[in-house]
């Protein structure tokens, strides 16, 4: 099982988001906690980044790390899809 780890300015953006995106965001977050690639989403890796991934939902970009030594995931942005991939 993974610990989701959510630092402080992810969690302003989620403050600042719709309840609906706000929902969504939590489901996912539920579901990293057992599987950092859950079949069911549409998840990608990040070329360039050592286990970095990003899970599509409708127009939202969850970008987030995996730890495995530590069964830790960092989520470290989440974006519409407009905003592309910066980090």
């Amino acid at each position: 099982m993974f610990e989701v780890i959510i630092p402080k300015s992810t969690q302003h953006k989620l403050k600042k988001a719709p309840e609906k995106v706000r929902e969504r965001c939590f489901e996912v977050f539920g579901i990293l906690q057992y599987s950092f690639a859950p079949f069911n989403y549409d998840v990608k890796k990040l070329k360039g980044y050592p286990m970095t991934f990003r899970i599509r939902i409708g127009d939202l970009r969850i970008i987030y790390e995996v730890i495995k030594k530590e069964n830790v995931v960092i989520i470290h942005d989440i974006r519409h899809r407009k905003q592309g991939y910066k980090r």
